[in-house]
């Protein structure tokens, strides 16, 4: 049987920083990885404060497969196999990864800016499912002094719940600090 497209973005999240992790040459350290990564890319980068049972465990630069002329999208993993949450981030006005049909749980507020919480569910389901199917915060955070908007996708498939993920998507700050 097909997997449902909104399950596949997801998906890619997750299985691209997890095969890219073991090829990487960044650096050891997270923030080291992350501004080798802004050196790279037009728009800001951010990376999450540390969350003990959310840590780093993949990253890497994927081409952007839908627009390839714009910078490439930074695809990153927190946590285990059993409960992490996938980071993607892209340029501002572009999502690599397109769009899906998941339908949307909430809005809310995220460092000042409207996000869109989406829930892995062929039809509408309630909040309470959030552990148990997944879901994801889309956003575009504004531009910075010397780097352009960022579009987030902060992803999860099951495990965690939707106030841990909007504590990490609230969590993110820029990688390089203020610029």
């Amino acid at each position: 049987m097909r997997k449902p497209a909104l399950m596949s973005r997801a998906l890619i999240i997750a299985l691209t920083s997890m095969l890219i992790a073991p090829t990487s040459s960044f650096a050891a350290n997270n923030t080291d990885k992350l501004a080798v990564a802004q050196g790279k890319v037009s728009y800001t980068v951010y990376e999450p404060i540390p969350m003990s049972s959310f840590a780093m465990n993949g990253m890497g630069l994927v081409p952007c497969r839908l627009f390839p002329q714009k910078s490439p999208m930074i695809v990153s993993s927190y946590g285990g196999s059993e409960s992490g949450i996938g980071l993607k981030q892209s340029p501002g006005d572009k999502d690599c990864t397109g769009g899906d049909t998941a339908p949307v749980l909430e809005k809310i507020k995220v460092h000042g800016v409207l996000a869109t919480v989406k829930i892995y569910c062929l039809t509408t389901c309630p909040a309470s499912r959030f552990p148990f199917v997944g879901g994801e915060i889309d956003m575009v955070l504004p531009a910075t002094a010397h780097f352009g908007s960022t579009y987030i996708v902060v992803g999860s498939q099951a495990v965690v719940t939707l106030a841990q993920l909007i504590a990490f998507a609230q969590g993110l700050v820029p990688a390089l600090g203020k610029d």
